[in-house]
């Protein structure tokens, strides 16, 4: 039941293959510490602007990461995905002078995030060429990932309490990103491989995929509207009686804990009943209703409500890829299905983070809005429940 076993009994292929599963994960850690340093410091470095200013550089990135999604399955028809690879974590260096240069963070940090969307699919596809099950492998790849998104808070706490030198974060960044630009390289010769072997004369993505599929990729990426980072840090901020910003950082920091916890085992179940696990998806985001119970104890209420989010997290980031893996098998098909998939979630989180909240502002009751969540989730968990039967 341990993701890192001994590869001693293992033969050399496979030791191999695992060899570059991690490394893959490494590159996504070394990024994911990368560009979660930059956001955790943010609104330090843009201090002069406040609130506002930070908020609307988040903006315009989360954005830009939407477009770039919507663009992916057109640039994955255009470019080699190992191009795209290296390209995509390439960006993660525009945060760098970002951070000693705080006014051209308007466009190197949607630099950065446009890049992240070009990424994940060549991504995703190089990890389901893996020959290993979909859930172990997209799960550990996840743990790894996560992992750079709590160290790199943490460390930056840890500078911002000793020293708030811009120059000595910056440092620290650019050494995690050479790091991945080195690590990243070494993929992508290795991806360049893949493709030779891969490689067909004429590739019919779309008509390769049969419509019951997309429409179960679709599907699984719907949940996503009401679970974007925005609006979970709406319906938090909603408890203003004893809400305080440092607990909402605790809380997704927390998350980001547990979701490392339940990454593993969450693989271990998707591998165990395999494309029935697309119900998990709706299911766990129906769970985030506990986000609105009141608890008297706020370090309870931490625990609960991280525990809650660092599940549906994981599921929402590992499931839907494993999925795809299991689901299609020819791997210029499955090619375009990541980058349908990275195209779904763009649209959702567009919605999620534009439609969303004007439709609170509407209804001024988050408790109504939250039941209107579930009831949608409730009935995409019986629409998915009825197409896995289609798909294997």
């Amino acid at each position: 039941m341990r993701p890192f076993k001994s590869f001693s009994r293992k033969s050399a292929v496979r030791r191999n293959h695992e060899r570059l599963l991690l490394i893959i994960g490494v590159v996504s850690l070394l990024a994911d510490f990368v560009y979660e340093s930059f956001r955790s410091v943010l609104y330090i470095i843009v201090k002069s602007g406040g609130l506002l200013n930070t908020c609307l550089i988040d903006g315009i990135g989360e954005l830009t990461l939407s477009i770039a999604r919507v663009l992916s399955p057109l640039a994955v028809k255009v470019f080699r995905l190992s191009t795209l690879y290296l390209l995509g974590y390439a960006c993660a260096g525009f945060l760098v002078p970002a951070v000693v240069i705080p006014s051209l963070s308007y466009i190197l940090y949607p630099l950065e995030r446009f890049g992240k969307g070009l990424r994940t699919p060549s991504r995703d596809y190089l990890i389901s060429s893996i020959p290993e099950k979909p859930g172990r492998k997209f799960s550990i790849c996840e743990l790894l990932d996560q992992s750079g998104a709590v160290l790199g808070p943490l460390i930056m706490l840890i500078m911002f309490s000793t020293t708030r030198s811009t120059d000595i974060i910056a440092i620290s960044l650019a050494l995690a990103y050479i790091l991945c630009m080195i690590t990243a390289t070494y993929i992508y010769e290795t991806y360049k491989k893949i493709e030779i072997t891969t490689q067909r004369k004429h590739s019919h993505t779309v008509s390769q995929i049969p419509r019951t599929t997309i429409l179960a990729i679709f599907i699984m990426a719907l949940p996503l509207i009401f679970r974007t980072p925005l609006i979970m840090a709406q319906y938090l901020s909603s408890f203003k009686f004893y809400y305080r910003e440092a607990e909402g950082i605790a809380i997704f920091l927390i998350s980001t804990i547990f979701s490392i916890v339940f990454a593993y085992p969450i693989g271990r179940l998707i591998d165990k009943v395999k494309s029935r696990a697309m119900i998990i998806i709706p299911a766990a985001c129906m769970l985030t209703f506990i986000s609105l119970i009141k608890f008297q104890n706020y370090i309870i209420y931490s625990i609960v409500v991280g525990t809650v989010y660092g599940f549906t997290l994981a599921v929402c980031e590992i499931v839907p890829k494993a999925i795809v893996n299991y689901i299609i098998s020819d791997s210029d098909a499955r090619k375009f299905a990541y980058a349908l998939l990275n195209a779904f979630i763009g649209v959702t989180y567009f919605i999620g983070n534009i439609i969303v909240p004007i439709l609170y502002s509407y209804l001024k009751n988050l408790v109504l809005l939250v039941t209107i969540s579930s009831l949608i989730d409730l009935t995409l968990a019986i629409a998915l429940f009825m197409l896995s039967s289609r798909l294997l």
